[in-house]
C-alpha cells in the first residue's frame, strides 16, 4: 500500500530490519513488532496484514494480532497511537469493516487511538518543501540534486506545477520515477526537514546553478 511504501523511504533502517526479519522468518502476518526512530524518538509499530498483495486478509489473524497489539500498548504505557486502517485497498476490507474490526480489537486500551485512511488530496509533511524547491530552482539544479535525467526532471516539474502531487509518495505514479529516484527524493527532503541540509525549519533548500 501507499502507507507501507512511504514508510520504506522515510525509515530505511527499519525497512532493512523488515527484510532481515522476512528472510529469517521472524516476521509473521498480524504479529506486530516495534522500531524506535533515531531521529524523532517515536515508536513505530509494524503490523503486516499479509506478505503477498493478491490474497485478501485473514480476519482471524487480524483479530489475534490486534489482541496482541492491545496487550502490548497497555503494558508499554504509550499515551497516543495512530494507525492506518488495516486490510483496506488491496486487502479486501471496506473502510467501515476495517474500522469496526480495529476498534473492537483495540477498544480496551487506555491510549488515545486514532485510525486513518489514505486520501489522495491530503498533503503530507514533505510535499510543501518539495514543491517550494521545485518551483524555486531550474531544471538543471533539480536534476543535480535528485540525480534525475533531463526529461524526467521536466516531467516532475510539470506535474508539481499542475498541482498533481499532494504527497511525496505520489511521485511514483509519474512514468520514469522508480525506487532509486524516490529514495533520493525522500533522503534529501527528510534531511532538509531535520535541518541536516542547513535549511531553517520550514524552508526548502536552495541549489545554485553552476556557472
Amino acid at each position: 500500500t501507499s502507507f507501507a511504501l512511504d514508510w520504506r523511504f522515510r525509515y530505511p533502517a527499519m525497512f532493512t530490519d523488515y527484510i532481515r526479519r522476512c528472510n529469517t522468518r521472524q516476521a509473521r502476518v498480524a504479529r506486530p513488532w516495534t522500531w524506535q526512530c533515531e531521529h524523532t524518538g517515536k515508536t513505530l509499530i509494524n503490523f503486516p496484514d499479509r506478505f503477498e498483495w493478491r490474497p485478501p486478509v485473514d480476519l482471524r489473524s487480524l483479530q489475534l494480532g490486534l489482541e496482541e497489539l492491545a496487550n502490548w500498548l497497555q503494558a508499554s504505557g504509550i499515551k497516543r497511537v495512530a494507525m492506518p486502517l488495516l486490510g483496506v485497498e488491496r486487502g479486501g476490507l471496506s473502510v467501515a469493516s476495517s474500522e469496526q474490526l480495529m476498534r473492537a480489537g483495540l477498544g480496551k486500551v487506555s491510549a488515545d487511538v486514532t485510525l486513518y485512511s489514505s486520501h489522495p488530496q491530503l498533503r503530507d509533511d514533505l510535499i510543501d518543501g518539495f514543491t517550494a524547491l521545485i518551483l524555486a530552482n531550474d531544471e538543471y539544479a533539480i536534476a543535480e540534486m535528485f540525480a534525475m535525467k533531463g526529461m524526467l526532471t521536466r516531467t516532475v516539474v510539470e506535474a508539481v506545477g499542475r498541482g498533481q502531487v499532494q504527497q511525496l509518495i505520489q511521485l511514483r505514479m509519474i512514468p520514469g520515477v522508480g525506487i532509486k529516484t524516490l529514495e533520493t527524493i525522500y533522503r534529501v527532503m527528510l534531511a532538509a526537514q531535520r535541518g541536516a541540509a542547513g535549511a531553517a525549519a520550514g524552508q526548502a533548500p536552495r541549489v545554485s546553478r553552476r556557472a
